[in-house]
């Protein structure tokens, strides 16, 4: 399995069989349109309706698109779509969010969206082991870096992967990753891209990798 990061909250995901595409914004969705693998997505995950995380316009009627509270299978791949939501208000804010398990290759992946909240003890029971997080740290919009540090540390992935942070390419207010790093206080490593086998897993220890935007 390849992992690839676009930028904000948008990840590719290359298991071999399927090519899966997270969370696609316009901004972010514009780099790619002269790249190899824009040609070969097989599936979209949305976790809501925002523009930043669901610009499929351009996108093959043969790709599926994924973005209900939902089980989705085929062949060695399953989605499962958990209702959370944009706030800490039960959406009343800013809506609901989907939280995905994409299970595939041995190996289990969680993304959280844009999850505004933090999780309780039956929800976590419910996600079970994760093997590879994606999670929002940038405050404001999202869960900040205090409260996603904390959910890291209850989920106890193995890799944690963090996305929908301040960059000088997307300068939304929010917070960077430097509070998330403090707060968090586990491993980092820098990768270009990250590939993973599930055997790779068995004995880690939870560390965050930063991977480098597609540029």
């Amino acid at each position: 399995m390849n992992i690839f990061y676009i930028g904000h909250s948008t990840y590719y995901i290359d298991t071999g069989e399927f090519k899966i595409i997270t969370d696609p914004g316009e901004f972010v969705m514009n780099k790619l349109k002269n790249k190899e693998m824009y040609e070969k997505f097989t599936h979209v995950t949305i976790s809501h309706s925002h523009f930043d995380h669901s610009f499929i316009n351009e996108f093959s009627e043969e790709i599926t698109i994924i973005n209900k509270c939902d089980v989705y299978e085929n062949n060695s791949l399953r989605i499962h779509g958990f209702k959370s939501y944009h706030d800490n208000f039960k959406g009343y804010k800013r809506g609901e969010n989907i939280i995905y398990l994409i299970h595939a290759e041995g190996t289990t992946l969680c993304h959280l969206g844009d999850l505004g909240h933090s999780l309780d003890d039956n929800f976590i029971d419910k996600l079970g082991n994760i093997d590879i997080l994606f999670i929002p740290v940038g405050g404001n919009i999202t869960i900040d870096g205090e409260l996603a540090s904390n959910l890291v540390h209850r989920l106890s992935p193995k890799i944690v992967l963090p996305m929908h942070y301040r960059t000088p390419d997307f300068p939304l207010p929010i917070e960077g990753l430097e509070k998330f790093l403090y707060e968090v206080n586990l491993p980092i490593i820098h990768k270009k891209s990250l590939e993973i086998y599930s055997n790779d897993l068995k004995n880690e220890k939870t560390k965050i990798i930063l991977l480098n935007e597609l540029s």
